[in-house]
Order: structure tokens, then C-alpha cells, then sequence
């Protein structure tokens, strides 16, 4: 897989932040400090981390970053790297960056791999949250979902929660594929572009864990949490990346 990432708004910061204090000096301490992040203290990360050292650095500088190497491993990093970035600027909530994740077969070639890895960084800056604030970019586009940082390590913990009761056994397989059936159902009848048919995925859901999951050694609380999932679409909708990462780790 492949992982593009840069600051967000990095010419505002530039411009606005430094306002009136804008000086020639400051520009370039600033450019050195952005610099210094991506150049050191993340290749330091990589160094220091042995889940991380499978990741090969095509760039890192300036402000932004491009890596490859195995998929899982990109997406730990992308949460570790955007942590350690937030903690870099003191949690500074104006100074932020973005990330694509694409997963590639090993035969694609890399400037298709960049190519496509980019497209979902610019997809990740579209991102805006809901609410009052409304607060855009600052998230990651992976497995065909964009989300922001505050809630993209519990998506990922779901999908190594899915991925461990597939792998022992607690639901079989077939299930787990046919809940991606289902959250894109979701998400097709939510946005109006599946028609009737897709709003028929809650009682599909219903049938299929009727069917599947009684008489299997599965915990109450792993149950309830699934069962849970036809009766909250926007949930169910989310799960696609949490979903997508376990299927992806089950074909090892």
C-alpha cells in the first residue's frame, strides 16, 4: 500500500498566522520547523518502532510525506503519525494535516500507486465534520471511507475487533463479507442512490444474524455489539472501513 500525507492549510498559516509578524526569518523558522518534523522526528518514529520498520520512505520533507509498504502497517502509522503531529504543534487545532491510504496489488506500478494515493489525500480534505463547528480536512481517507483523526483509531480497533472473532471462529466469514453488503446498503438508501431495495439491508441483517450467530460461542457484549449495528445506520454505514481492514487480514 501507499500513504500521502501533508499539512493542511499551510499557506494560511503562513500568511494569517504569522500576520503582521510575517518576516522573512520567521517564514523560513517556520518552513524549518514543518521540515524538521517530517525529515526527523517522524523518521525517527519509523526507526524506533519495530511494527513499523516493513514501511520503505519514498519522500519525506518539506511538508508532506509519501511511504509504502505493507497495508496494515500504513494505517497503524497514519494514526500514530497524526498523534505525534498534534503533540509537534502543542494541539494546536489550526494547524493540522490529512492522509490518503491506497492498497495496491504489489504488481501496480508506483506512479499509479502515487497517482492513486494522492486522489484520496485531496478526497480527505474535502472532508467536513458536522455540527456547529464544522470543522474541514484534519481526517484520513482509507477502504473507501474518510474520516477524521478524533474517530479514526476506533474504527480501526473495530476492525481488529472483527478481525479476531472471524479468526476464532465466533462468526464465520461469510458474515463478516456479507456486513459490507449491508453498510453499503446503508449508505446507498441514506443518500437516495439505492432506491427501495437497498432500505431492505435491516431485515436482511435481522434474518442473516438469526441464522448465524445463535449457537455460537460469541460473548453477550460481541452479540449486542453487532445486533446494535441494524439499528443505527450511521454506525453501520462507518463500519465499511472496520470491515474492509478485517476482510483484508483474513486473506493473509
Amino acid at each position: 500500500g501507499a500513504l500521502k500525507a501533508d499539512v493542511d492549510n499551510l499557506g494560511m498559516i503562513f500568511g494569517v498566522g504569522l500576520g503582521a509578524k510575517l518576516s522573512v526569518s520567521r517564514f523560513a523558522g517556520l518552513s524549518r520547523m514543518v521540515n524538521h518534523f517530517f525529515a526527523e522526528v517522524m523518521m525517527d518514529m519509523i526507526r524506533r518502532e519495530a511494527q513499523f520498520r516493513d514501511m520503505y520512505v519514498v519522500f519525506a520533507g518539506g511538508d508532506d510525506v509519501f511511504l509504502i509498504g505493507p497495508w496494515h502497517q500504513l494505517m497503524r502509522f497514519a494514526g500514530t503519525l497524526s498523534t505525534e503531529f498534534g503533540r509537534y504543534v502543542a494541539e494546536n487545532k489550526d494547524i493540522t494535516l490529512s492522509a490518503g491510504i491506497f492498497i495496491a496489488k504489489p504488481t501496480l506500478p508506483a506512479n499509479t500507486i502515487a497517482r492513486n494515493a494522492s486522489a484520496l489525500l485531496d478526497e480527505a480534505k474535502q472532508y467536513r465534520r458536522q455540527g456547529r463547528t464544522g470543522r474541514s480536512k484534519n481526517a484520513v481517507t482509507a477502504l473507501g471511507v474518510t474520516a477524521g483523526w478524533e474517530e479514526y483509531a476506533a474504527l480501526i480497533q473495530k476492525g481488529v475487533w472483527l478481525e479476531g472473532l472471524v479468526l476464532e471462529g465466533h462468526i464465520p466469514s461469510g458474515l463478516a463479507m456479507r456486513l459490507m453488503r449491508y453498510a453499503d446498503d446503508c449508505r446507498d438508501f441514506r443518500s437516495g442512490r439505492g432506491g427501495r431495495r437497498s432500505g431492505m439491508y435491516r431485515s436482511h441483517m435481522r434474518s442473516d444474524f438469526a441464522r448465524n450467530l445463535n449457537g455460537r460461542s460469541l460473548a453477550p457484549k460481541d452479540k449486542e455489539d453487532l445486533e446494535a449495528l441494524g439499528t443505527d445506520p450511521a454506525a453501520l454505514e462507518r463500519m465499511r472501513l472496520p470491515i474492509s481492514y478485517a476482510l483484508y487480514r483474513d486473506r493473509k
